[in-house]
């Protein structure tokens, strides 16, 4: 798994505690992972069953969709980031 984003990392501090959160187009949970064990809870969103697989923690939903050509499968769930 590639680390995740430096980006990501520092800001990460802005977000309120046990935030939820939805990572789009996860892969193996490059962000998705660190930041629930930062104690945070996710939803993952990938195409990729086999991506998905790759990765577990209790604060992780995982979600195996096509964005690019199904319907958005997330209609009337909202997330703090």
């Amino acid at each position: 798994m590639n680390a995740p984003s430096a980006w990501v990392m520092q800001h990460v501090h802005l977000l309120k505690p046990e935030s939820s959160i939805l990572d789009l187009a996860c892969g193996t949970g490059r962000h998705a992972l660190p930041l629930a064990h930062l104690g945070h809870r996710l939803t993952a969103v990938d195409k990729s069953s086999i991506a998905l697989a790759a990765f577990h923690h209790p604060n992780i939903v995982h979600a195996c969709h096509d964005l690019e050509t199904a319907a958005w499968p997330l209609t009337g769930q909202s997330f703090d980031a």
